[in-house]
């Protein structure tokens, strides 16, 4: 009688060991897409941002900023090379900071 408590006591353990565990994987995975949504919303959005989000991009003043807000709507972040003193160099350091909705 008492082993077979003791085989149900670690069987138990053992299911409560490895729904704990399941547990902790998903809250990692749950922790990653939160990771990864975050970064995506911390892309500046061309078409909407205001002109001081838009300033505080690298290379991006207030005068940039203003003419990037003059040159809506834009279809895709290349676009944004269109806008004078806007060239391939200031759009390396910018275009993963910034999206087209």
């Amino acid at each position: 009688m008492a082993k077979r408590l003791l085989v149900h006591s670690l069987v138990l353990f053992c299911i409560l060991c490895l729904a704990s565990g399941l547990a902790g994987a998903q809250g990692t995975s749950q922790a990653t897409k939160t990771s990864a949504s975050n970064a995506a919303s911390n892309l500046v959005d061309i078409n909407s941002a205001t002109k001081e989000q838009l300033d505080a991009l690298p290379e991006i003043g207030p005068v940039k900023a203003q003419a990037i807000i003059d040159g809506r709507p834009y279809k895709k972040i290349e676009d944004i090379m269109k806008v004078k003193g806007i060239k391939q160099g200031t759009f390396n350091k910018i275009k993963d900071s910034i999206t087209v909705e």
